[in-house]
This record gives structure tokens, sequence and C-alpha cells, in this order.
């Protein structure tokens, strides 16, 4: 028998393995005018910041809140007559705060099955990427290695230089976050989320 048969093959399956994803992980979509587009998980999105197009191609596809992480200082579109409720709890990807986690998590618990959501900061990476991350381990219950590992190898563009992010994953305390994100609960964050129509 000749070795190329073999090596031929194995060569392939080995392309396979390196290219497949994670089935756990976000899966991406395709929609005109939103970049970096991915299901979390039925009802949940995540993104880079869509364009005019983009947010009427989001409401078409059956969402109808927007979570924008965008900082003061980047450019929101005014999504009034969209259809789309926008909450903001602006963030810096260099400065992660639990009051802003807590606020953006307990949006994300509180959320009805209707009312698709979608999560998105400058280019989805960083600052989405964090509060996924801790959706992940808190309302998910996946371990902070397994969601440190989505966050950085999956394909979402995150910027390594924000050391910062990982660590705060590192470091925060589950429990807490767990307790004061709880949508049952009026307390916890002193962070006011930002809500216009």
């Amino acid at each position: 028998m000749s070795l190329k048969r073999f090596i031929i093959p194995a060569f392939f399956l080995g392309l396979i393995s390196i290219s497949a994803r994670d089935a756990n992980w976000a899966q991406p979509i395709k929609l005109s005018g939103v970049e970096n587009l991915y299901l979390v998980e039925p009802g949940l999105y995540r993104s880079a910041k869509p364009s005019e197009l983009g947010y009427k191609a989001l409401y078409e596809l059956g969402l109808r809140q927007v979570l924008s992480l965008l900082s003061p200082f980047e450019e929101q579109k005014d999504l009034t007559g969209s259809g789309l409720t926008l909450h903001r709890i602006p963030m810096l990807p260099m400065l992660i705060m639990d009051c802003d986690i807590i606020a953006g998590l307990r949006l994300l618990r509180a959320r009805k099955p209707e009312e698709p959501i979608l999560v998105h900061c400058q280019r989805g990476a960083d600052r989405t990427g964090v509060l996924v991350a801790a959706y992940r381990i808190i309302q998910q219950n996946w371990t902070v290695a397994a969601a440190i590992e989505e966050m950085r190898q999956g394909g979402y563009g995150h910027n390594e230089s924000y050391k910062n992010i990982s660590a705060y994953l590192e470091k925060m305390d589950i429990e807490k976050l767990r307790r004061d994100s709880d949508p049952r609960k009026s307390e916890g964050s002193s962070r006011r989320l930002e809500l216009t129509q």
C-alpha cells in the first residue's frame, strides 16, 4: 500500500479538525450591515456596531432590543422610530467595572424570549466579549477558563493587549455578580442603565 493513501486523507482530516468551531460557542450569522454577528443562544446576539442598514436588518430578523456598550465618546445611532429599544451601558475596554457587568447581566437575564436582544460595542470583541463571557459564567454555569477561551479564540477579534479583561473574569466574585444581577432584585449595582426609544 502506498504511504500517499494515508498521508493525504490524514492531512485533510487535520484541516477539518483545525477549522472546526466548538459547537458550544456562539455561531456566526451573515447579515448585511452587521459585522461580527453571532448567535450566543436563542434570543441573544452579539456583534460590532451595526450600520443604519444593519439596524433595519436586525429588526427584520426579529430583534427588538439593543444593548450598546459604546463609550460616551463613541457615536451611537438614534434608534427612534426603528422599532428597536436601545439600552446603553457606556463602557471602556481598559476599565471593566462590576457595576457595568451587573447592569448588563441584569438586562440579559431579565429578557423575555419574545424580545431578542443584541449586545454590541465598536468591534464586538472586547466589551461585548467580557459581558458575554460573564453571562456564560453567571447564567450558563460555564467555567471561567471555558468562557475566556471562547472570548479569545472564538474569532470575534479580541484584542490581547487588554489583559485586564481576562484578569477581570479570573478574579470576579461569581456569587456576588450572580446575586447582584438577579433581575428579581432591585438592589445591587449602583450603575443606572440608560434607556432610549
